[in-house]
């Protein structure tokens, strides 16, 4: 599977991606500080922002070899299939 998800703004080390059960979490957090003088006047605004996306996957993923990279501004999520041990049962 390959998950595809804009963040422009974002560096890598504001991004976080985690496995929760068959759920992947991808997730950011941003700061900014801008200050500008002006004659007598000082200009100064914080601004944050944040989001989370969550993506359900099939219980058929090796979560252990999961690969991210990001370029420029989208964040490519690499998950790959597991495998899925057949099994039959005897109904009773």
């Amino acid at each position: 599977f390959l998950v595809s998800v804009d963040v422009p703004g974002y560096n890598k080390d504001q991004i976080n991606v985690q496995f929760r059960d068959n759920v992947m979490e991808i997730s950011g957090a941003q700061e900014r500080d801008n200050e500008m003088e002006s004659g007598r006047f000082v200009y100064r605004e914080r601004m944050g922002r944040e989001f989370t996306r969550q993506v359900r996957l099939p219980d058929t993923v090796d979560a252990d070899k999961v690969t991210a990279n990001m370029m420029n501004g989208v964040l490519h999520v690499t998950v790959p299939k597991g495998t899925f041990n057949r099994k039959s049962i005897t109904i009773q």
